[in-house]
């Protein structure tokens, strides 16, 4: 992330040395895309203790702006972490240190949410509104950053109502506001479109447990039909095999009547036989004795 170092007021360069110790009069300017990110750092002076003097606040604070202005951002965030275990509630390395962090999101996008926690410390123990207004802002650029346009549209108009004279905040909260309305259509859509397929699913769910059942039901009848079947089937099994016990036992009467007939019949021939026999004795028997 190119960060670029400008002016804010109008001041000559000789003049913004002599007064940079104490007041906020720089702002870091980060162009993405069509966005006009606006960051303010905080410089308080350019020169350093002499060598062997023991570091105070403002030495770690005035090391650290100069690695900043170098792009040395690494560097930068060691020399204000090193001003706040001096001075932990101090806003100055608060918020240069926010700074810090965010120009080294690109390569550790981890240090966005330790950015925001030093901007909102800062916040908390800020009092001049000048630069509560600067806290806000950077703030809103970060969440704009992070794509939380919500949170930034938030930020820009806390910005807003510290210094409602400053044009920048106001154009991004332009910005924020028409990203944040953009978003919201979009999730909406997304939420819809979500929720009309799962209603699609779930018909789609409903219908296979239709068909389902209605091929159970299907089945069932099947068996039930192959049950019924295979009943009249036995059924007629059985009919057939008691017609065919009948028409044996009705067969075998006949057999016996025809054999009795038959015998009855033998019976009399020989009867007769016999009896035509013993007329012809008689008739012999007779005649000799004549």
């Amino acid at each position: 992330m190119n960060c670029l170092i400008n002016i804010r007021e109008v001041l000559s360069f000789t003049k913004f040395l002599k007064s940079m110790e104490y007041h906020y009069l720089c702002t870091l300017k980060d162009k993405i895309i069509m966005f006009r990110y606006i960051f303010v750092l905080i410089f308080l002076s350019a020169s350093f203790t002499a060598t062997g003097q023991t570091m105070t606040e403002k030495d770690y604070i005035r090391s650290g702006n100069k690695h900043y202005a170098d792009s040395l951002f690494e560097k930068a965030e060691v020399d204000y972490r090193k001003a706040l275990d001096l001075n932990p509630s101090s806003t100055d390395a608060l918020y240069n240190l926010g700074n810090a962090l965010f120009c080294q999101t690109e390569k550790t996008p981890a240090k966005a949410g330790e950015a925001l926690s030093q901007y909102t410390t800062a916040a908390k123990f800020e009092t001049d509104k000048e630069r509560l207004a600067h806290i806000y802002h950077n703030i809103g650029v970060l969440m704009y950053a992070a794509q939380r346009y919500g949170e930034s549209v938030a930020a820009y108009k806390e910005s807003l109502r510290n210094n409602p004279t400053d044009h920048e905040t106001r154009y991004n909260l332009a910005m924020a506001m028409h990203m944040n309305k953009q978003q919201s259509q979009e999730e909406q859509q997304n939420q819809e479109q979500q929720q009309e397929e799962q209603q699609q699913q779930q018909e789609q769910e409903q219908q296979q447990q239709e068909q389902q059942n209605q091929e159970q039901q299907q089945q069932e009848q099947n068996q039930e039909q192959q049950q019924q079947n295979q009943e009249q089937q036995n059924q007629s099994q059985q009919q057939q095999e008691q017609q065919t016990q009948q028409s044996k036992e009705e067969i075998s009467k006949e057999n016996a009547e025809q054999i009795l007939n038959a015998l009855m019949q033998d019976e009399k021939k020989l009867q007769e036989k016999q009896q035509k026999k013993m007329q012809q004795q008689q008739g012999k028997t007779l005649e000799k004795d004549w």
